[in-house]
């Protein structure tokens, strides 16, 4: 089943997630289109988490339809592990993020891959460096990248800003712009401060255990000024 319109990528119909007996969103509905950039905000705890992970098939409706187009998904997770005892380099960490893999990584997919330290501001020494060794910034950067490399119809980021220092943080916010409005991208993005990435139609989602406002930023700031605040 797809969604009811063209560009519709998501759509979310009276959806409850539950860990056991606990409820954690209740009855939520909502529909994500073709370059929406849609922020969800809201107290900790809130299941801000928990919708994500149900947009990526970790969790299933207890109730409700989750209705989406088959669509190429880049994540970057808020907890980001490594486990120390995967002997993987930066390099073969990236390439597991290509959609299609050889058994060998040929000339022009490193070639790709070193294109994007750059682009993340990366020394390209670090190619054969072991993930597991890598700083926070650096590992968070990897995985903004593995979630990049074959052009994700649509990019969804858990506080992807939490372990990047403050002037890497807004080429960063940059970069995503660019990239969504060159290849028409759709973003989902979990955030604790709005004014890192506000663009002027960008969408808000105010999320506390079920969804108490979806429109505008402009609409979100009425909303806001009206005494509802998020952490």
């Amino acid at each position: 089943m797809k969604p009811n319109c063209s560009n519709c990528l998501i759509e979310y119909k009276d959806v409850t997630l539950s860990y056991g007996y606990l409820d954690v969103i209740k009855h939520a509905s909502f529909t994500v289109h073709q370059n929406d950039f849609l922020n969800i905000v809201g107290p900790n705890g809130a299941g801000k988490t928990t919708l994500i992970k149900s947009l990526i098939h970790q969790i299933k409706p207890k109730h409700g339809q989750i209705i989406m187009q088959d669509l190429n998904m880049g994540y970057v997770p808020q907890k980001l592990t490594i486990k120390r005892n995967i002997p993987l380099t930066v390099l073969e960490f990236i390439y597991t993020g290509f959609t299609k893999q050889r058994l060998i990584i040929s000339k022009s997919d490193k070639a790709l891959i070193v294109e994007w330290l750059t682009k993340m501001k990366l020394d390209t020494s670090l190619l054969n460096e072991k993930v597991s060794h890598l700083s926070g910034g650096q590992l968070q950067r990897i995985y903004l990248i593995r979630s990049l490399i074959s052009n994700p119809e649509v990019l969804i980021l858990d506080e992807p800003a939490s372990a990047l220092d403050p002037n890497f943080r807004e080429y960063f916010y940059e970069l995503i712009k660019d990239i969504r409005r060159n290849n028409n991208l759709t973003i989902i993005h979990i955030t604790h401060d709005l004014t890192d990435v506000i663009l002027e139609n960008s969408l808000v989602m105010y999320v506390d255990q079920e969804i108490k406002f979806f429109g505008t930023y402009i609409d979100y700031n009425k909303f806001e000024h009206e005494g509802h605040h998020h952490d």
